[in-house]
């Protein structure tokens, strides 16, 4: 018999206030040599999440995610000088993950295949080593791996429940609202030079050939990646829109879509504009709305173009000269000529070192001295692939793609398993979770054809979700649920479970 939190055996209440009271001594600590409000603030809100992953583990997770997805703790360090707070917050969650498990005798099921995974994958970022020529870039990129990669196993170990899925997918939903609304009310208020406690970015960048504008950015620092993360929660948003049956979660639902939206729009990115149609029309081919429901989202597109600043629309409009026929002369534009510049370089890298490439993170070490003999791009800078798939390829050669090609096929996989298990057990809204996460990665795998990995940890989360989401399909503490005959979820006809890859 397994044992719970309350075993007689255990003092709970002695480990708990004993917790308390070192939390609370290193809080008052801190606090007595810093002058920040918000630093204070911070800290006071950390002590009581402490205690609240103390009492339930699984909190833990529902913080995690949220603190890393607003890049919380990197904010209170860059900008108010705070030490990290997210350091010794995961060492307390893996802590409690450990109690649960030694003391309570609650083991996590179905996170070593994950934890595989990561392992093999950081093997072969470890081998790309040796012919990393600037070590101290690599080994940087190989340390934030590790942290990334014991993350991911975290999320494996507690995310083993229906009802922590829902939490983590809610977390990531209070994330956007967060961010989104920030830079939402920042740019229509037109207030770039306040930079909201550092978590609303902005600054002016080329919008076309001789039009600069403000672009925002969020906590992030760039408006094409602060546009990719922002697809990733649009399908978890939509999903909740349409299947949760509290209306309040429903409108914190809606809330963080239309700010998600309108944020992707601001960014002025023309891929995360394209990554944004991509998810939406992959939703839409999921439900199959009917033709009035259809109509009526096509009219507010267009009305949300027309609303939409004309410069953003101009930007859109130079989609067009990347292809063939349309402009002879990428180089016109100068993010073309400079992005086409990088394409060929990460070519000409894996050319000569097509095995495990030049090493991680030594993508931009080696640029210049391909990108001189090119002539395509002026500036005389270090740059990055802006490509995840290029710089795989540049960096780790065709072992790294492969490896990588190998998570994607885990990943895809793991979703397929989930979809077809809710499906038999009639949990139509969480097969329909499944999906929408599956397009979240679609999304963002997409605009990463754009953007190279300067950000890994939003790639990691997701990961993580999605290989931890069979197991919570074989949920071991949930009764099993039949469709009811006649109810609105089993008239509803969702594509096969193929279809959720």
């Amino acid at each position: 018999m397994k044992a719970s939190f309350g075993r007689d055996d255990i003092n709970w209440h002695s480990l708990l206030f004993g917790t308390a009271a070192v939390l609370a001594g290193l809080g008052i600590g801190l606090i007595a040599n810093t002058d920040s409000l918000l630093i204070v603030l911070a800290l006071a809100a950390g002590l009581l999440v402490a205690l609240a992953v103390v009492l339930n583990v699984e909190w833990g997770l529902f913080v995690l995610i949220f603190i890393s997805y607003t890049r919380f703790s990197d904010v209170l360090t860059e900008h108010h000088g705070a030490p990290s707070v997210f350091q010794p917050f995961l060492g307390l969650v893996i802590v409690m993950i450990l109690v649960r498990w030694l003391v309570f005798r609650r083991r996590p099921l179905g996170w070593e295949k994950t934890a595989l995974l990561v392992i093999l994958y950081g093997l072969v970022l470890t081998a790309s080593l040796l012919n990393a020529s600037d070590f101290q870039r690599a080994q940087e990129a190989a340390t934030t791996f590790i942290k990334d990669a014991v993350i991911v196993i975290i999320i494996g170990m507690i995310l083993q429940r229906r009802t922590v899925l829902r939490q983590v997918t809610y977390s990531l939903l209070l994330a956007g609202i967060f961010m989104g609304s920030i830079t939402t009310f920042q740019y229509l208020t037109q207030t770039f030079s306040n930079n909201y406690w550092g978590f609303g970015l902005a600054r002016i960048q080329n919008i076309v050939t001789g039009v600069n504008e403000n672009r925002i950015s969020g906590p992030i620092g760039d408006p094409n990646f602060y546009g990719q993360f922002l697809i990733v929660l649009v399908p978890l948003a939509i999903h909740c829109v349409i299947f949760e049956k509290k209306r309040w979660l429903r409108l914190l639902a809606a809330w963080s879509l239309v700010v998600c939206v309108l944020s992707i729009i601001f960014t002025f990115s023309r891929g995360a504009a394209l990554g944004l149609a991509l998810v939406i029309g992959l939703m839409l081919l999921y439900y199959r709305p009917k033709p009035v429901a259809l109509l009526l989202l096509i009219i507010l597109g267009v009305l949300a173009l027309r609303a939409a600043p004309e410069k953003y629309l101009n930007r859109l409009l130079t989609i067009k000269d990347i292809i063939p026929g349309f402009n002879d002369n990428l180089t016109a534009e100068v993010s073309f000529g400079g992005r086409a510049s990088e394409a060929l370089v990460a070519y000409y890298m894996f050319r000569d070192h097509p095995l495990l490439g030049v090493g991680l993170n030594n993508y931009n070490s080696h640029y210049q001295q391909y990108s001189r003999y090119l002539g395509l791009d002026p500036r005389r800078e270090a740059r990055s692939a802006h490509s995840l798939y290029l710089e795989i390829l540049a960096e780790t050669g065709l072992v790294g793609l492969l490896a990588f090609g190998l998570l994607l096929l885990a990943m895809g996989r793991s979703l397929l398993t989930a979809h077809r298990e809710f499906m038999r057990q009639g949990m139509n809204d969480f097969a329909s979770l499944a999906y929408a996460y599956g397009v979240s990665m679609t999304g963002y795998l997409f605009t990463s054809i754009f953007l190279h990995l300067a950000y890994p940890r939003y790639f990691w989360l997701l990961f993580g979700i999605i290989m931890a989401i069979p197991q919570v399909a074989r949920d071991r503490f949930a009764p099993t649920v039949l469709p009811i005959q006649g109810s609105r979820l089993a008239r509803k006809k969702p594509l096969s479970p193929g279809a959720a890859n």
